[in-house]
């Protein structure tokens, strides 16, 4: 029998996740959730954080249909910082809102009050993932389709900019700005 996670098979995820995030990936709990923690990816000294199990909640759209599909959330974060923590925290949230996770959604609040990441950037961007030489692409499995989305970090003003102009404008600025959003203490760009 396959070992799952909410009925998702965790060895398909965590086979697809090597595949692109790379092999020495290590399962772990933290603050209860289940992640996946890949040293040294995208980069040196960097860690990269996905979440296991969120696609196979049953979450729901906007306009209360189920979704038809998952998600699972990525991080990436220095070595050394709560990019876990952070995760399992969005991770929790996610849970209890039963929210449908979609492209360019931001979860507003989401990191408030949260130590490890500077009280300017309470919010985050959920984005099609890029920091990665072969980001996670979406999974198809017999129960459903799973997508894969960055979690980014950002402020008030970038979270306006966003509802206003388009998550793909905010994405843009910060490219254009070379904002390191890996850094949990950045200035925001907006």
């Amino acid at each position: 029998m396959t070992d799952t996670i909410h009925d998702v098979p965790r060895d398909a995820l965590v086979r697809h996740l090597r595949d692109s995030l790379g092999q020495s990936a290590r399962l772990r709990k933290e603050g209860g959730s289940a992640l996946l923690t890949v040293e040294d990816s995208p980069e040196p000294g960097v860690e990269s954080h996905v979440t296991l199990g969120l696609s196979a909640l049953p979450l729901r759209l906007d306009d209360g249909t189920m979704a038809g599909h998952g998600a699972e959330i990525v991080l990436a974060s220095v070595v050394g910082e709560e990019g876990a923590g952070l995760l399992a925290d969005i991770a929790q949230q996610v849970a209890e809102h039963g929210k449908a996770l979609v492209p360019d959604m931001i979860l507003t609040d989401a990191l408030k009050g949260r130590k490890g990441i500077a009280p300017h950037l309470p919010h985050v961007l959920l984005s099609a993932p890029f920091l990665w030489n072969t980001p996670p692409a979406p999974l198809r499995l017999p129960e459903r389709l799973v997508l894969f989305l960055q979690a980014i970090p950002i402020s008030e003003a970038e979270r306006g900019l966003a509802l206003k102009q388009g998550a793909e404008r905010l994405e843009d600025l910060l490219e254009e700005a070379e904002a390191d959003i890996l850094d949990f203490e950045r200035a925001s760009v907006a």
